[in-house]
């Protein structure tokens, strides 16, 4: 059997800021949380926040998470070395133990993450049916 994370909810595939951290730290990486906002002259800029503030307020527009440490403030609108956990990673092994070991608190605001085990031969050709944020998978068959 192969495991394989799916959204169970309306809404999208989302990892939480601390599902983002646990990931970090499974690979040996630091990870500093950078949430856009508009400073006082209307500039879009991020700031630095630690990683409680970040999931207190678990950003819904403009976020990075950087393995890069570049301050408490940035002008920057592009992060060269940054970490995204989105739905190609779905089969990730740390990734699973991610939302295995957080359970409800690996899922992002608008997510429902759930680890579902599946035959070997649907994880090589499967596609998944996706309404409104609901994920299901399915094996592929050939339609003759």
């Amino acid at each position: 059997m192969k495991k394989v994370i799916l959204n169970k909810c309306y809404g999208c595939f989302n990892v939480s800021p601390k599902g983002y951290n646990l990931y970090a730290k499974k690979i040996n990486k630091n990870l500093y949380f950078y949430r856009g906002v508009f400073d006082e002259l209307k500039n879009h800029i991020y700031i630095k926040e630690d990683l409680d503030k970040f999931i207190k307020n678990e950003p819904t527009w403009l976020y990075v998470y950087s393995f890069d440490d570049y301050g408490n403030k940035v002008s920057r609108s592009t992060f060269e070395n940054s970490l995204i956990l989105d739905e190609s990673l779905r089969f990730d092994p740390i990734l699973v133990e991610v939302v295995e070991e957080l359970g409800d608190e690996a899922s992002g605001r608008f997510s429902e993450l759930r680890v579902v085990e599946i035959p070997e031969d649907v994880a090589e050709d499967y596609m998944i049916d996706n309404y409104d944020g609901i994920e299901t998978l399915h094996k592929r068959v050939e339609l003759y």
